[in-house]
């Protein structure tokens, strides 16, 4: 039994090993990771001004000179939407907003 547990090991270390070698060619680096800007490039132009306009100054120092002044540009003509942080309206099925159902039991 302990002799079937050892080829069985063997065997399981021998997969991993080829698992490994298969995956990154030998004798090469492994490849190395994208950038922001390379991951930006890789979207469609709207879906890139978007996050442009949502990232802002956050991803400035990460981007080449000309998505930089691109995502300024655009920061120019879209000024960002205010943001209401943690506060959100519950609506409860059924019923209508908070301020609705204020002004109704007003009346």
């Amino acid at each position: 039994e302990i002799a079937q547990q050892e080829r069985q090991e063997e065997r399981r270390r021998n997969r991993e090993e080829a698992r490994r070698q298969a995956t990154v060619p030998s004798g090469q680096p492994p490849p190395a990771e994208m950038d922001a800007a390379s991951i930006l490039l890789t979207f469609p132009p709207a879906l890139r001004q978007q996050v442009l306009m949502d990232q802002g100054e956050d991803i400035m120092d990460q981007l080449t000179p000309e998505m930089a002044a691109q995502a300024r540009a655009l920061s120019q003509h879209h000024p960002p939407m205010p943001q209401h942080q943690g506060v959100r309206s519950i609506v409860t099925p059924g019923q209508g907003p908070p301020q609705a159902a204020a002004r109704d039991n007003s009346e």
